[in-house]
């Protein structure tokens, strides 16, 4: 009969639950012990060293060449070498300089060839070498002595590896002497007087002398914006920065040594908005910039370069560029280009004065060698041929002059400004006419070309490269023509028209907003030159 005890019951399952905690123990014990003696292994393996084999006698090492023995033992495995000099050879035992005392391997000193050693074995190769010598000045003092003082006493103090070089390195705006002397031994530049060095140790006397400094007359022209992109600007260069003022011009004087530099110009109020140019600095030089602003840039544009060097016996330097003639009088133009040592100038007129509006004189355009885009700086042959077109009275025209006290009634039979005669250009319904305004720095064209139905509107002198092409919607400029712009959804008319009836002399424009302005004529050969070299923009 069997009973049943609850008792032994939990005793066994005790039993059983011990059992399996124990199975479990020893598979982790395993594994522990499995990993320690992979470990165990691997180091045994890294601490495992290749041995090296002497490649000579104790005794043969003595009395060679001390980098012949260390290159020897180090190819024969050894990778733990010191050399260590003696320093007990006076100035006339030259000849064992560098002989090699003793050999030592783990301090062994008889050992034998083609014996086996570990690598890491440590050597010490033993040699003789020229005891220290006193250096008769301090660096501080070698400073202010001369070059060739300062090499002799040198070499009478014993160094024999004595050698020269001279730089030019030192600031003239700071240091005001001929020159300075520096003196590095081994590459000690700092040491006192009777310091000991080695007397075979490389030494090095350097002349330092003043660079050549020129002069950088820089003038920045600030465009001002009157709304938007307001921001004052950063200037820099060489590591000098100046804060430019918006709109306001500003000139600078610099002294720096001949290189390249970078000019730089940001945003004050966003470092990312920027922009620069680069100069080569050869000589004594002037230089002048135009920045503008906007939203997310600043352009820069260089207006000259000039290098006062940069100059040959026959070669002339021109001094004002093409944009800046317009407007002045020829005479002060002709007086420049002649001051400036050019000797082949010459003039043309344009009797095109009607209102008295142009001044008499005034500067049409100035061209070198057949070429009007030129910027102050540029150098020519000083024979170079110089033309400057000026405006004057049409009625000083010699081509058209009448008897005297004899008014003259007749009209002229064909006009400059326009493709017909007289006649029917007082209609104002056919042909082609040209009219500009002038002021400012820039001049405005409008070209009325009745054969092809279009007007053009363009600027001149204000870096735009566009033209405007309108379809003329209706009337003559006796009354009025229509233009009308279209752009997208947009659209806006302007009207023009003659200021006075059958009188094409003045042309009236008024804009979308009521204003108006008048024209003069304007020479339509040259006007017609202008806008072809413009990218027309259809309307």
């Amino acid at each position: 009969m069997i009973y049943y005890n609850p008792s032994n019951q939990r005793y066994m399952n005790n039993i059983t639950v011990t059992q399996n905690n124990k199975h479990v123990a020893l598979k982790h014990l395993f594994i522990v012990f499995t990993v320690l003696l992979v470990a165990l292994v691997f180091s045994s393996c890294s601490k495992i060293e290749t041995n090296a084999i002497t490649p000579f006698t104790a005794n043969d090492a003595i009395g060679k060449n001390v980098d012949t023995v260390k290159d020897d033992l180090s190819m024969a495995g050894f990778d733990n070498i010191t050399i260590e000099p003696l320093e007990d050879l006076e100035l006339t035992q030259i000849d064992q300089n560098g002989i090699v005392e003793i050999v030592s391997i783990n301090g062994i000193t008889n050992f034998e060839g083609n014996v086996e050693f570990k690598s890491s074995s440590k050597v010490i190769i033993k040699y003789h070498s020229f005891k220290r010598i006193n250096i008769p000045i301090s660096s501080e003092e070698a400073k202010n002595m001369d070059a060739d003082t300062l090499v002799t006493a040198l070499k009478n103090a014993g160094f024999m590896k004595v050698s020269t070089d001279e730089v030019y390195d030192l600031d003239p705006d700071s240091f005001h002497g001929e020159s300075e002397q520096s003196v590095s031994i081994d590459g000690i530049s700092s040491f006192e007087k009777n310091e000991k060095f080695l007397p075979d140790s490389t030494v090095r006397v350097v002349t330092h002398r003043p660079y050549q400094k020129y002069s950088l007359k820089i003038e920045i022209n600030f465009v001002e914006n009157l709304i938007f992109s307001r921001y004052d600007v950063n200037f820099e260069i060489n590591g000098h920065t100046e804060r430019l003022s918006h709109g306001v011009d500003a000139a600078f004087d610099l002294h720096l040594k001949e290189g390249m530099y970078t000019l730089t110009f940001s945003s004050v109020e966003s470092a990312s908005i920027q922009n620069s140019v680069t100069i080569n600095l050869t000589g004594d030089t002037e230089a002048g910039y135009k920045i503008s602003c906007f939203n997310d840039k600043i352009t820069v544009e260089t207006l000259y370069i000039e290098n006062k060097n940069a100059i040959g016996e026959n070669e002339a330097r021109v001094p004002i560029s093409s944009s800046n003639c317009k407007y002045k009088n020829y005479k002060e133009i002709e007086e420049q280009f002649k001051n400036a040592g050019f000797t082949n100038i010459t003039t043309s007129i344009l009797y095109d004065i009607f209102w008295g509006i142009t001044s008499e004189g005034e500067v049409e355009e100035v061209s070198i060698n057949g070429s009007t885009d030129f910027t102050r700086g540029n150098v020519f042959d000083k024979n170079a041929s110089i033309v400057i077109t000026y405006h004057m009275k049409e009625e000083d025209d010699p081509s058209k002059v009448t008897t005297p006290n004899t008014p003259s009634t007749e009209k002229p039979s064909s006009l400059y400004y326009s493709s017909n005669d007289y006649d029917t250009a007082t209609k104002g319904n056919t042909g082609v006419f040209s009219y500009k305004s002038k002021g400012g720095t820039y001049d405005v064209y409008w070209i009325i070309d009745f054969d092809e139905g279009y007007i053009y509107y363009f600027t001149d002198g204000n870096g735009d490269s566009t033209c405007d092409k309108v379809k003329i919607a209706s009337g003559d400029l006796n009354y009025r023509i229509t233009a009308t712009w279209h752009d997208g959804s947009d659209q806006w008319s302007w009207y023009l028209h003659f200021k006075y009836k059958n009188s094409p002399s003045t042309l009236v424009v008024v804009d979308h907003n009521g204003f108006d302005v008048e024209f003069m004529p304007t020479d339509l050969e040259k006007a017609l030159k202008i806008r072809n070299a413009k990218t027309i923009k259809n309307y």
